[in-house]
């Protein structure tokens, strides 16, 4: 048995069907069905694993670094693309007559946020640029993003054509002209190399339910340090603090041995500073099987090498 048969061996509906759906839903392995199966019965049995959920989320944040070249303080654990992508937007300064700049190729959730921010009067104006033939041309950015250009979202492959995007040479332009750039990958983490450094990456959003064959309602944003420490959050709660739960057992300290300082919290340091609220710890279960199980089989290299010959 080769390494592609083994992991068709581990995804059931592989045995009576011909998978091409992962753009829409990845299909689920035995590892993840197992993994969320068996967090539950301990719930069951022993009440909410509340140790194990802590642990696994920076597990998952850990492995979500890795497989886009990150360190786990720049990966937030989030319940998917839009939540993050909203809290980004929400979170950095937008100067007085800025425009944002977008592809239609994108998918609608980025634009739509765009939009509403242009309605609220955050942004004056959206630029959408004009494909040719699937694709933008890196001339027609070049056009769009000028010295007002404070956001150029992109789609690292698009969903419409499966056009991959030169991220990196639409970030070289985007940054000399002091500009953002945020990329949704939710189309590429889990198929496709990505190193967020060498491609000029300020933030990057992905859901688990595509490429890395994980459930709904878990996610992951990558910002990057210069991104953090320019970040200021429009809202808060209390696990992104420096005093929260996840950072007191980080320090060896008991989650719950003293009170929280609710008057002069301290925002979190790191990525963790848009993670807001409890997170959706059982479909982080199955997040981290999944890409463990990608990670187990070198299955992004393998396909990479596999669907090049």
């Amino acid at each position: 048995m080769n390494w592609l048969e083994d992991l068709r061996s581990r995804i059931d509906i592989t045995k009576n069907k011909i998978y091409l759906d992962n753009a829409g839903a990845g299909p689920l392995s035995r590892d993840v069905v197992t993994a969320i199966s068996s967090f539950i019965d301990l719930w069951s049995r022993e009440g909410e694993p509340w140790d194990e959920a802590l642990e696994h989320i920076v597990e998952a944040r850990k492995e979500f670094g890795e497989l886009i070249g990150a360190s786990v303080d720049n990966i937030a654990a989030t319940p998917g693309v839009t939540y993050g992508l909203n809290a980004i937007l929400s979170s950095i300064e937008i100067k007085p007559g800025s425009n944002a700049v977008a592809s239609p190729l994108n998918f609608p959730t980025g634009i739509i946020s765009l939009q509403a921010m242009r309605s609220r009067g955050i942004l004056k104006e959206v630029r959408l640029a004009k494909p040719r033939n699937g694709y933008v041309d890196i001339e027609e950015y070049e056009r769009l993003i000028d010295d007002r250009t404070s956001i150029v979202l992109v789609d690292y492959v698009s969903w419409i054509t499966g056009y991959r995007e030169r991220v990196r040479e639409v970030s070289e332009i985007a940054h000399k002209r002091g500009a953002l750039v945020i990329v949704d990958a939710f189309h590429s983490v889990g198929v496709l190399e990505i190193d967020v450094k060498k491609e000029g990456i300020d933030a990057l959003l992905c859901g688990s339910y595509k490429w890395l064959m994980g459930p709904h309602g878990a996610g992951f944003a990558y910002i990057s340090n210069e991104l953090l420490q320019n970040l200021k959050p429009m809202f808060s709660g209390w696990m992104g603090i420096e005093d929260s739960v996840i950072k007191r057992r980080a320090r060896g300290e008991k989650l719950f041995e003293r009170p929280f300082n609710i008057e002069g919290f301290s925002p979190a340091r790191d990525a963790t500073i848009l993670e807001w609220g409890t997170w959706p710890v059982i479909a982080f279960e199955g997040t981290l099987a999944s890409m463990r199980l990608l990670k187990r089989f070198e299955a992004i290299y393998r396909y990479n090498t596999h669907t090049s010959r």
